[in-house]
């Protein structure tokens, strides 16, 4: 059994017959109280339903440019690490050459710097 309602065509339509009842709008006067507040509750609920998706979708987004964010971070901390070591390195060379250079000093009788 299929759903699908035959529209009449152009040539056999009776232009003095009123439309459909599912075509026309309805007259809000006629509906019961039940009827119009189920019709504001699907309102509310398709609304909700759209927020809600709404609000997920923001927080994947959030979720996406956070990840991004604390992969880059991670990148940067990384990086960061390792200069950081680099830089303890090239300190304690700096170090052993000074106090090489000061035990040079002492040993030709000058005074240390």
């Amino acid at each position: 059994m299929s759903n699908v309602v035959r529209l009449p065509t152009p040539d056999t339509y009776d232009h003095s017959k009123r439309p459909p009842s599912f075509i026309l709008p309805t007259d809000l006067n006629e509906l019961s109280d039940e009827q119009v507040d189920a019709i504001i509750e699907h309102a509310r609920t398709t609304r909700l339903i759209a927020h809600h998706r709404l609000n997920d979708s923001k927080k994947l987004r959030n979720a996406a440019s956070t990840a991004n964010l604390s992969v880059r971070y991670d990148k940067c901390m990384h990086n960061m690490i390792k200069e950081l070591d680099k830089f303890d390195k090239y300190v304690d060379k700096l170090t052993k050459a000074a106090n090489d250079l000061r035990a040079l000093r002492l040993q030709l009788g000058a005074d240390p710097l």
